[in-house]
């Protein structure tokens, strides 16, 4: 039922009871029963869809939470098992005398 049919529902049976037409008056009030325990029933359904989803969405997400924290973890294991080779320089030990030019510079 819709505001507009609900309110000329209500103005219909302001009206008849004035004029004492109680079995449409009755009929009214019943189908004015109707659609608010439907439109009561759509709400609390939706209300426990919302609920529902809104658990849904967080044990997705801690799903996915606990999904990256174990990725990152693997990565960092990868890289403890196989780690890239370091480049060394080889260092070569000059004698004391070569680090100065003939002039006395350090080179």
């Amino acid at each position: 039922m819709t505001r507009e049919e609900h309110k000329t529902a209500i103005n219909q049976l302001m009206g008849m009871i004035a004029s004492e037409h109680q079995a449409a008056a009755s009929t009214l009030l019943t189908s004015l029963t109707d659609g608010f325990e439907g439109i009561v029933t759509a709400s609390e359904t939706s209300a426990n869809d919302l609920r529902k989803l809104t658990e849904d969405n967080e044990n997705l997400r801690k799903a996915n939470m606990k999904l990256f924290l174990r990725v990152g973890e693997t990565e960092k294991e990868v890289h403890k098992q196989d780690p890239k080779p370091e480049v060394k320089l080889e260092e070569k030990q000059l004698p004391f005398s070569d680090l100065f030019n003939e002039k006395g510079e350090l080179i």
